[in-house]
């Protein structure tokens, strides 16, 4: 199934994984980039993700440049199912009961990853991840295993899952504690972040994002170890957007960041 854009088209497939099989959708520029790149990009159900802003922008910017974009359901959004509700409720029952949705969606991602650059985006010089809140989390999480992902924009992101509503019931579990991002700093440590998030965000939490960051930022200064780690590049942008939500603006400052030279 294909759908034509003016500068792109959206390719459909469906690969078989773990869960089931999975469709994701590619975006391929009709006139590639020299130094193209793949973004994942990743915010609720592959539709919204893929059709709505401001969802959407972070893709459209980088096709309009030249490069190739990927999306797919994360897990309890559309037709990825988890059983125990929609969205942030689905992920939260999921966890209760002692699954892992987030190893889930890497090994998911990783899959697709490696479809996509072997085949209709092997032009692929990099590899970028961004998402929107939720999304956000798991582009992070998936950077921090992968190390084909160089690159990450971070819009809004949840960093520690015991500041959603959601989780409240489970909130004090240690297993839910180490879900936090201040965790897997280590590894995601010669990565390029931007992450940018409204100034009183109590939906995910400012306070946490930007502690996220802190670390982060620090542990990266002057980063050269012996596994070839070079310092990355690490911004945090706190805007006047107000709650949990961000102007569209936003995203393509974080499609500049990607696509920057440094």
């Amino acid at each position: 199934m294909k759908a034509a854009y003016p500068l792109y088209e959206y390719v459909q497939d469906t690969i078989d994984t773990a869960v089931g099989p999975v469709v994701y959708e590619l975006g391929i520029p009709h006139q590639p980039a020299p130094d193209c790149a793949l973004l994942l990009n990743v915010a609720m159900d592959r539709e919204r993700t893929v059709r709505q802003h401001p969802y959407s922008i972070m893709a459209e910017c980088l096709q309009e440049q030249g490069h190739y974009t990927l999306s797919f359901d994360l897990p309890c959004h559309g037709a990825w199912a988890c059983g125990g509700g929609e969205g942030i409720v689905g992920i939260a029952a999921a966890v209760a009961a002692g699954g892992d949705p987030f190893a889930d969606f890497i090994a998911v991602a990783r899959a697709i990853l490696t479809r996509a650059l072997s085949g209709r985006a092997a032009a692929c010089r990099a590899v970028y991840a961004s998402g929107t809140s939720r999304g956000a989390y798991f582009a992070l999480r998936l950077a921090a295993v992968d190390a084909r992902v160089t690159r990450i924009a971070a819009m809004a992101p949840v960093t520690d899952w015991r500041e959603l509503r959601e989780f409240a019931a489970i909130r004090e579990r240690s297993d839910v504690a180490a879900l936090a991002l201040c965790e897997y700093i280590p590894a995601l440590l010669g990565k390029s972040v931007i992450m940018t998030i409204g100034y009183a965000d109590e939906r995910v939490s400012t306070a946490r994002c930007a502690q996220f960051y802190a670390e982060l930022y620090e542990r990266n200064r002057g980063l050269h170890d012996d596994a070839g780690r070079r310092e990355g590049r690490v911004v945090l942008l706190i805007t006047e957007d107000e709650g949990h939500q961000l102007e569209e603006k936003r995203y393509r400052q974080g499609a500049a960041f990607l696509l920057k030279p440094f």
